[in-house]
């Protein structure tokens, strides 16, 4: 139990650091926004970025607060340390995982092939992420092919 303790302080910093990241964005887009230098001619709205960047903080803040509510009492710790060791959750997990990569690499190629032939720019785009995906797949599955 030990470990998981330590993995959840890991957990808590890694979210700590991205909200803080998030909100440097956030604070930074905002000043943007007022001084009136951004969201002139941008085509994506500025307050919808505030709000995703928003939404983001209010998920770092409810993960950061269940790990640390988890960690008070060792019934909570191990209730946590159970329920995301569950051999069950983590098959449906890694099968999700799957399904839904090979659903969006095939609506993602299937949109490049009709965008090929109304707006060049798009369908680059979309090849542009298809080959970052095929490369992030390839890398994570190199990588567990040595972990494992």
């Amino acid at each position: 139990m030990k470990s998981f303790r330590e993995q959840l302080k890991r957990r808590i910093l890694w979210i700590v650091l991205t909200a803080v990241l998030i909100g440097t964005v956030f604070i930074t887009v905002l000043v943007l926004k007022l001084s009136g230098i951004a969201g002139v001619d941008s085509p994506f709205s500025v307050e919808s970025l505030l709000g995703i960047l928003a939404g983001l903080t209010v998920v770092a803040v409810y993960r950061i607060r269940r790990y640390l509510t988890a960690m008070k009492t060792p019934e909570a710790l191990k209730s946590l340390h159970i329920k995301e060791s569950d051999e069950r959750s983590l098959t449906i997990s890694q099968k999700t995982g799957r399904s839904t990569l090979i659903a969006a690499l095939t609506l993602l190629g299937i949109a490049g092939l009709i965008l090929s032939c109304i707006n060049q720019t798009a369908f680059y785009t979309i090849g542009a992420v298809l080959i970052a995906l095929l490369i992030l797949y390839l890398g994570f599955s190199l990588y567990y092919s040595r972990k494992y």
